[in-house]
């Protein structure tokens, strides 16, 4: 593997460009003027950023009627997500077949990460769509700007940003399972302040999560959200963003239904004053931020009585240098502080945190308008898990000739032992003496835009080495670092758009994964790694007509087989195929009126994401937005 790493820097650097990574949705990725700024925290054209990027806008939002984040990746290409039930339940999140807490999620720049949890994972379960601009999806090792926790890549949710005379709108929906979910929101912006916010409510009486009952598990959420900026002078502004959520679910545990519960309370937060000097050829940003998540456990069966609550706390000084319009140079400072308290009945009371500082460069260079490339390294100093220094190198060809473009990118990444991981004994997981997870990973890519833009195609592969690996081992399930995993794959999309109202994308990943040296929970050396399946293909036909009033979409998901735990056993066995429908269509009766409506699981499929746990079956929601 580091010989493969060597080859690649050395030719990027004979190139004279600096590997990079691959965007492969051609549709998000070549449309002029979008640009994303989390693959390299300063905002950057799609077209010269080397890693696999994917933008979700705020637009297919609204045509594929999502109402939580978690729904919206699920077309994403190298990412798989698995939800334990009805929502509100436990979600993980797989990037390019690494672990899922190896994705780092983040709102505005701030960490939206459950430091309380087992494994310190990204915490998407209650987060709604309402409010998004656009959701960046940035695949590959990332740690170089992004820290711990991006070994699979990031996950970016972008909050609109308010501009023009204030506009104000109301929705309301109501379907299947009881559910009714309401949404009020508010924006508008001059040059010295601009604001957008919203308050949304979700209550549903939901369905069983176990096929062991019949009981329906209800799902109550209530969030907030805002993003305000003050411009008192040029080149000087404050950002304010904030979101506070607060959700409770019923779970199904082997015990009492009614007496297993979970509530749950999220509160983030950041002000990012941002300067510019030297006529902007100098732009420093500081960003101070903080979230804060409990979580209080009332039941029977495997959930004790016990309470939760993790905190984080960073800041971040970044400096850009415009030197050249071709050529930013970026470096900063960041801090972080973690703690986490566990509250499990019958078991000692912990409190634990720890600290984390480090500093990162990158250089991006544009040349000839063909190359574009990116250097970046960092060394973070983690008060339990050492100093580490990770690297990556990025760079895209544009071969306008042909309208071909090439993107590679290597780089390094590290995920330091969650607080959980070391220090919670409530079930025998702890281990001081684990070492920080590493990994060395690479892609390629090729992508090709054909007859005036009505075709393009593209193809990625990704290739990742993790050492070190946490795992809990039976029958204690202490954790241990495990020697070797390695996953790789493609990545593939093809967008047909024959006529002017008409767009059909098709994607498709192949992922391999394999465990060396593994003693865990349902892995063995040589083994897959669990609910990771070796096909996904995902698809949506959207058509808009009566001069773009209304509008139908039609989308298809495929999970392929994989290896999953059975639920009564504990065995590993191969969980079953499927393949889920969804209907979403609007019209605009009046400039200010439009009534949606959509059909989930079209077929009524009978499946489960995760073994044990039900999925939805055919369901059906309607609603009306009034907007003035």
């Amino acid at each position: 593997m580091k010989s493969i790493s060597a080859v690649l820097c050395f030719c990027s650097i004979t190139m004279g460009l600096p590997l990079s990574g691959l965007t492969q949705e051609t549709d998000e990725t070549v449309e002029v003027g979008e640009v994303a700024i989390t693959a390299t925290k300063v905002e950057t054209p799609i077209k010269q950023i080397g890693s696999s990027v994917t933008i979700i806008t705020a637009e297919e939002l609204a045509r594929e009627q999502n109402r939580f984040v978690l729904d919206a990746l699920r077309q994403v290409p190298g990412v798989e997500i698995r939800r334990s039930g009805s929502p509100g339940s436990q979600t993980s999140i797989f990037t390019r077949g690494t672990d899922s807490d190896h994705t780092l999620l983040m709102i505005d720049g701030i960490q939206v990460h459950d430091v309380s949890s087992p494994t310190g994972a990204a915490v998407m379960d209650h987060l709604m769509v309402d409010n998004v601009g656009q959701i960046e999806v940035v695949r590959g090792p990332q740690s170089t700007l992004s820290g711990s926790d991006s070994i699979g890549g990031v996950i970016n949710i972008v909050t609109k940003k308010g501009s023009g005379r204030p506009t104000f709108s109301f929705s309301a929906e109501g379907g299947s399972f009881g559910t009714a979910t309401e949404w009020l929101h508010s924006s508008g912006g001059s040059h010295l302040f601009n604001y957008s916010m919203s308050l949304s409510h979700m209550a549903s009486k939901g369905f069983s999560s176990r096929p062991t009952n019949d009981e329906d598990d209800p799902y109550r959420n209530m969030s907030f959200n805002g993003r305000f900026g003050v411009d008192p002078s040029e080149g000087f502004g404050v950002d304010l963003f904030g979101r506070y959520i607060n959700a409770d679910i019923e779970i199904d545990t082997g015990g009492n239904p009614d007496l297993s519960e979970t509530d749950s309370k999220q509160a983030m937060f950041k002000a990012q004053p941002h300067l510019e000097l030297l006529g902007g050829l100098w732009e420093q940003k500081l960003g101070i931020w903080m979230h804060d998540i409990s979580r209080d456990n009332r039941g029977t069966g495997f959930v004790l009585p016990s309470a939760f609550q993790g905190t984080v706390l960073g800041v971040d000084w970044q400096h850009n240098l415009y030197v050249h319009n071709s050529h930013t140079i970026t470096l900063g400072t960041e801090f972080e502080h973690q703690n986490a308290e566990f509250n499990v009945t019958g078991f000692p009371d912990i409190d634990a945190d720890t600290d984390n500082l480090a500093f990162y460069l990158q250089d991006m260079v544009g040349l000839w308008d063909r190359l574009s490339g990116a250097v970046g390294l960092r060394v973070d100093d983690h008060e339990i898990a050492g100093t580490k220094v990770t690297y990556r190198v990025a760079g895209v060809f544009d071969l306008k000739e042909t309208r071909t473009l090439f993107r590679s990118s290597v780089g390094s990444g590290f995920k330091a032992p969650s607080l959980s991981e070391l220090f919670d004994s409530s079930f025998g997981s702890n281990n001081p003496n684990l070492k920080p997870e590493k990994s060395i990973g690479f892609d390629v890519a090729l992508e090709q835009t054909l007859i005036d833009g009505m075709l393009k195609v593209g193809a990625t592969y990704f290739y990742n080495d993790i050492d070190d690996m946490i795992v809990a081992a039976p029958p204690s399930f202490q954790n241990i670092n495990v020697e070797n995993v390695v996953t790789n794959g493609v990545e593939t999309f093809v967008t047909i758009i024959p006529i002017e109202n008409l767009m059909t994308r098709l994607h498709y990943t192949y992922t391999d994964t394999e465990a060396r040296k593994a003693a865990s929970f349902g892995i063995s050396e040589g083994s897959r790694l669990l609910r990771r399946p070796l096909h996904n293909f995902s698809g949506d036909i959207s058509y808009r007509f009566l001069k773009d009033r209304a509008q139908v979409t039609v989308t298809i998901i495929y999970v392929g087989e994989r290896a999953d735990l059975d639920p009564t056993t504990f065995a590993t066995v191969t969980a079953d195929d499927y393949v889920v429908v969804n209907l979403p269509a609007s019209l605009r009766l009046q400039d200010n009126l439009d009534i949606f409506a959509r059909i989930e699981n079209l077929f009524d499929r009978d499946y489960q994401e995760v073994l044990g746990f039900n999925a939805p079956g055919i369901s059906a929601y309607g609603g009306v937005k009034i907007s003035f």
